[in-house]
């Protein structure tokens, strides 16, 4: 069989007599090593051969070599010409570096190139999110959140994603220009978000946007519903316009606004 699989120009005869000899191996050595190389190869060779698959799968089980099979995999991914036998293939790969040989670096490499090759691939992006979080990954963490956002149909989804986004930015990277811009890109989502309005108050304070923060003041003001809420914003406003940017005139403005609501109010 040797000879007739090293002469062979047919590849579908080369597998088949491949297959043929590991079946041969595999009634009678007792160690099936040498059958799981051999099945191992047809799989290579031909990665659609359902039959190699799943004999080297029970095979690896068998001899307990899942770094062995991790290694079959990413063979045979280099073979494989389908794009859906190939994703298939590295979403094998990935579950047996990530679950059986905790090799997380080599299970972000096959998520990302599922992504790659399919960027509406949920399961990969979760994957993907919860390796890096666990290592710490932050740069690449917020990645893959954003891309998970731009994929996501839910509103309330995207607003988690760019919460969890922003902590990060704000946090762990200390950019909080990145932050300001997801919080902002909330407020493209809904103009009344607490959460974000409340961020950016912060963000404005701690970078010293004193324009930006009445912007804020004012939007919090048009949002309200509760009249003492109103008036305290108001107030705020004209403290910022006052001691910060020496607007006296807004400020006055503002007063006048919060002294207005004020007589309204009883």
């Amino acid at each position: 069989l040797d000879v007739m699989i090293n002469t062979t120009d047919d590849d579908f005869t080369r597998v088949e007599l491949m297959m043929r000899q590991a079946a041969l191996y595999e009634d009678h050595d007792t160690l099936h090593q040498r059958a799981f190389n051999t099945y191992a190869k047809a799989f290579v060779a031909s990665p659609s051969t359902t039959e190699a698959r799943e004999k080297v799968e029970v095979l690896s089980t068998e001899l307990n070599n899942a770094a062995e099979l991790a290694n079959v995999y990413m063979d045979a991914i280099e073979h494989c010409e389908d794009d859906t036998d190939k994703l298939h293939l590295y979403e094998r790969a990935a579950t047996i570096w990530n679950d059986a040989l905790h090799d997380t670096a080599k299970a972000a490499q096959c998520y990302e190139a599922i992504c790659a090759q399919d960027d509406q691939n949920v399961d990969a992006i979760r994957a993907l999110e919860t390796i890096y979080a666990a290592e710490g990954k932050h740069e690449q963490l917020v990645d893959v959140y954003k891309r998970h956002a731009e994929i996501s149909p839910s509103m309330i989804d995207q607003k988690d994603l760019f919460y969890k986004i922003a902590d990060l930015q704000e946090g762990a990277l200390n950019n909080s220009a990145a932050a300001i811009d997801t919080y902002l890109a909330v407020l493209d989502l809904d103009s009344e978000d607490q959460f974000a309005l409340d961020a950016l108050e912060k963000l404005y304070q701690n970078t010293e946007n004193w324009k930006e923060l009445i912007n804020i003041y004012q939007q919090k003001i048009d949002n309200a519903s509760d009249a003492d809420e109103r008036i305290r914003l108001h107030v705020l406003a004209a403290q910022t316009q006052h001691d910060k940017l020496n607007d006296v005139d807004a400020a006055i403005e503002h007063y006048n606004s919060a002294l207005a609501e004020s007589d309204e109010h009883v």
